[in-house]
């Protein structure tokens, strides 16, 4: 039995404590040639610009390394011209000496014993070709075509999903892939990618609810970069920003400082809360249930 409620829904109900009859694990042991890497950018929100993974921090996080990860297997296949299934890719936990929970990327030969393909990736030159090079072509060329972008709101067989990768598709998302390779290409964050879409992702939300009879209504910051949802009825307002924005005020960025601020003013809001654009994209009903006025008689 898992005892963290946090991995459960929320009627979690805990059981009696019993001592296991056993302790143990299932693991694979493979000799192999193995290259890890850390995502670490000024760029990225935090104290020390890891990507959190903790869900309660950084919900899409781990979806962030898992993308980019798989963005760049595929780099290194076509850089190799071999097929991607010759490449494995992971997440290995990890804890900065700051405490952020994050995860190192690991890259390995599916082969036992290895055939030298991450030992090649590993060596700068080539490392900095699939990033810098061949990753951006694919990114540009498939992932922001207007074909594939206008069609494809996370993730498709046609840029991140394939059979050997079916364990991780719920966590893929190609525009969180291309975000992490422009951070580890050393530029800044962009941000047209999801504030972008914004308003109309707004006004796709309030739709889906207009039926529940929960009185919303769309709000933005006077620079039109933030959008959000106002539920009179919780007198409460939900804000939408990029998925590596954290909802910790301590960690704001100024564009989120600056709707924080302005919206904050407003006589009918009592609490606001930072969303990211991916959990409005895949789980907005968790965004309503926040939003929506408690019952009567309920506290």
């Amino acid at each position: 039995v898992v005892p963290d409620p946090r991995l459960y829904r929320h009627h979690f109900r805990q059981e009696p404590n019993r001592s296991p009859d056993f302790v143990g694990a299932i693991g694979s042991i493979r000799r192999t040639d193995v290259l890890t890497l850390t995502v670490r950018s000024p760029e990225v929100p935090g104290s020390d610009g890891t990507i959190e993974t903790d869900l309660d921090t950084l919900p899409m996080g781990l979806s962030a390394l898992w993308s980019f990860s798989e963005l760049l297997r595929l780099s290194s296949a076509c850089k190799l011209d071999i097929n991607p299934r010759e490449l494995r890719i992971g997440l290995q936990p990890w804890k900065t000496e700051s405490g952020t929970l994050t995860r190192r990327i690991f890259l390995a030969d599916s082969l036992e014993n290895g055939a030298g393909y991450a030992r090649h990736i590993a060596q700068r030159k080539v490392l900095d070709s699939v990033v810098n090079s061949v990753a951006r072509d694919i990114g540009r060329r498939k992932f922001e075509s207007q074909r594939h972008s206008s069609a494809c709101e996370s993730s498709c067989p046609d840029c991140l999903m394939s059979y050997d990768n079916r364990w991780i598709h719920p966590y893929l998302d190609w525009r969180l892939a291309l975000d992490l390779l422009d951070v580890a290409s050393g530029k800044a964050l962009p941000l047209s990618r999801w504030l972008s879409r914004a308003e109309v992702m707004t006004d796709q939300f309030l739709a889906q609810f207009e039926t529940t009879g929960t009185d919303l209504e769309h709000v933005w910051s006077s620079s039109r970069e933030v959008h959000g949802v106002h539920s009179k009825g919780a007198r409460r307002i939900a804000l939408f920003g990029h998925p590596l924005w954290r909802a910790q005020k301590e960690h704001f960025v100024p564009i989120q400082q600056r709707a924080w601020s302005e919206l904050l003013e407003r006589p009918e809001a009592d609490s606001i809360r930072f969303f990211d654009l991916a959990t409005l994209q895949r789980r907005p009903t968790r965004i309503f249930a926040w939003l929506k006025p408690a019952s009567p008689g309920l506290k």
